[in-house]
């Protein structure tokens, strides 16, 4: 795939993402699925999919660390596995959430313990965990959807 139509896809996916706003708390409610948000972490109670993906800051330090040519690679693999993901997580109507920019996630269980988790540390620049608030999160590996989400939600 050309580089042109990577970058292309990387903005598409950077762009459709939740905006997070700087500095505001907000809460929001889609389909029975709350969510709250502020600058530094993004708060999940319910039933979810969760895609996290570099800002365009993180992109550029990505670049630096591991060479355009190897971003290029892993975008073209990611963009890929994301698309296999989006579209059988939404033939399942499972709530999915594509967020950019916050550094925690903050799993909220149903007996209102949590676990959180810094993007900032986790080794995968893109990622996605599924979320069920009576479970603990877990991180998914997007080529291997179909069991990962049946392993989850079916067990």
């Amino acid at each position: 795939m050309k580089k042109s139509a990577i970058v292309f896809l990387i903005s598409l996916t950077i762009f459709s993402c939740q905006q997070i706003q700087k500095g505001k708390e907000k809460k929001i409610n889609l389909s029975n699925n709350s969510i709250k948000t502020n600058q530094d972490t993004l708060l999940v109670d319910n039933k979810s999919a969760i895609f996290y993906v570099p800002d365009t800051l993180q992109i550029e330090n990505i670049k630096k660390k591991i060479g355009e040519e190897n971003f290029y690679t892993a975008a073209d693999d990611y963009v890929f596995y994301d698309g296999l993901a989006h579209h059988f997580l939404d033939s399942l109507k499972m709530p999915i959430r594509n967020i950019i920019g916050p550094k925690v996630l903050k799993f909220i269980k149903k007996d209102k313990s949590y676990s959180s988790i810094r993007l900032d540390t986790v080794q995968e620049f893109w990622g996605l965990y599924f979320f069920d608030p009576t479970k603990k999160e877990v991180k998914v590996d997007m080529t291997d959807i179909k069991n990962e989400y049946a392993k989850y939600f079916n067990n």
